[in-house]
């Protein structure tokens, strides 16, 4: 019986919040600032030469809102902060330079997708609007449409499918999906519809761009330690200096539990990805990349290929979760292993080209696999804000979500703010043994089949 991700989180759940187990755990691990996120840079990074550097926080500052966080996330709803209220002082404080995060490390897929949200109209309504922000500011990031399969390893998706006589799905079997994707590792393939592409690192330096035209303040390596409640302001401590706010956005997405937020709701779950150095058209053609650019294996673990918009053919996979709610893996062998692992089984033939590169990613997940747009504390009118959990699929969600955040911020109502959920929605994990015990457990079996 095949388990979905948000069945086997709610399983975890339940077992781990059995009573009398939660309230014993109060796990406090800190801050962790590495000097460099584990695995080094992504391909998108590298191929992109870096972004400029951005100065540090130097001395003590006052802003009317301070976004802590310099990925999607808080580089949107900074711009659209501006945007609605051009006198806000807005500050953006991010613990590294741009890009360290996984808004650089994501595999670049779009479409219209909340998770955990059946509501598609909203969903649409976030896609054009994302759409129409890249026409409109004239963002160059190599956003075009992908031909999109999924695929399974065997046929029963399939017959569910053909016993359905409304369904108006198309699926490849056989020897003709053989030939279509250059594997003989699948058993069947679903036609996805709607799905686009495009350059994570060139989306975000263009927000950096876009966001400094409109008089954003940006400090790179200005790590924030803590956040404390003057009454009348909120005093943002960094490894320097301090910054008067009054209003804080934690755009932190996976790395927020360790800042002391929202622990009990999110988890860091880590991936990784490798990648072939550029192939020639010839290769594209014999991977059958020129046909089916973008493939998803479903699975309780989901798994992704691509045809990368810089013509790298990239894996991405779920590793799991680290102790102490970690952004950090420390067995890179084990995941380099287990990606390769991945990669050759279903493409032997790439082994005559290799695969180079490769990256670690950590995104925030809820046990409800649905993201998370709120105040943080009772009042709905409060003074910090956390904006993300997008349960991995970042790129759409993080920016509609950061425009309906920075629109409740500055007090403008809109309809579409009540279809995102709120921390007090959520459901409460305990804070890490039985956490680990959990999720650490569930995601090895799963990578062991």
């Amino acid at each position: 019986m095949k388990i979905s991700r948000r069945n086997l989180l709610l399983g975890s759940a339940a077992v781990t919040a059995a009573p009398g187990l939660a309230g014993l755990l109060t796990s406090d691990a800190g801050i962790e600032l590495p000097k460099r996120r584990s695995g080094g840079p992504s391909l998108w990074q590298k191929l992109g030469g870096g972004l400029p550097a951005l100065p540090s926080l130097q001395q003590s500052q006052t802003a009317d809102i301070c976004i802590v966080g310099g990925g999607y996330t808080g580089l949107c709803a900074a711009i659209y902060l501006k945007k609605m209220q051009p006198s806000l002082r807005v500050l953006v404080l991010e613990s590294h330079q741009l890009g360290a995060g996984a808004s650089t490390r994501n595999s670049g897929a779009v479409y219209a997708k909340f998770t955990g949200v059946d509501d598609q109209d909203f969903a649409e309504q976030g896609l054009q609007h994302f759409k129409n922000f890249l026409q409109n500011e004239s963002v160059d990031c190599d956003f075009q449409p992908a031909n999109t399969l999924y695929l399974y390893e065997d046929n029963s998706e399939y017959k569910a499918a053909q016993s359905n006589q409304k369904s108006t799905e198309q699926w490849i079997t056989g020897d003709k999906l053989k030939a279509a994707i250059a594997s003989d590792f699948y058993a069947t393939a679903k036609v996805g519809r709607g799905f686009y592409k495009l350059n994570p690192a060139k989306l975000l330096s263009e927000y950096r761009r876009i966001a400094l035209e409109h008089g954003v303040e940006i400090y790179g390596n200005t790590p924030v330690l803590g956040i404390n409640d003057k009454g009348s302001s909120l005093d943002v401590q960094t490894s320097i200096a301090d910054v008067s706010s009054d209003k804080v956005l934690l755009a932190t997405n996976a790395y927020t539990p360790r800042l002391g937020y929202v622990a009990s709701k999110v988890f860091p779950v880590h991936q990784y990805s490798c990648a072939s150095d550029k192939l020639s058209p010839a290769q594209i053609r014999q991977f059958a990349l020129d046909k089916w650019d973008l493939r998803f294996e479903p699975n309780t673990l989901p798994i992704t290929f691509g045809l990368s918009t810089t013509g790298h053919f990239f894996l991405r996979i779920v590793l799991g979760y680290a102790s102490d709610n970690s952004t950090e893996w420390q067995d890179i062998s084990y995941a380099r292993e287990l990606v390769h692992k991945y990669f050759y089984q279903r493409y032997p033939q790439l082994r005559d080209i290799g695969l180079p590169n490769e990256w670690h990613g950590v995104t925030a997940h809820t046990i409800s696999t649905q993201s998370i747009a709120s105040t943080v504390g009772d009042s709905q009118v409060g003074k910090v804000y956390f904006s993300g959990a997008y349960n991995g699929l970042g790129i759409m969600p993080s920016h509609y979500s950061a425009y309906l955040m920075a629109r409740n911020i500055v007090g403008i109502e809109d309809s579409a703010w009540h279809s995102l959920s709120r921390l007090s929605q959520q459901l409460s994990f305990p804070p890490d043994y039985y956490r680990s015990l959990m999720l650490k457990g569930s995601f090895n079996l799963l990578n062991s089949l």
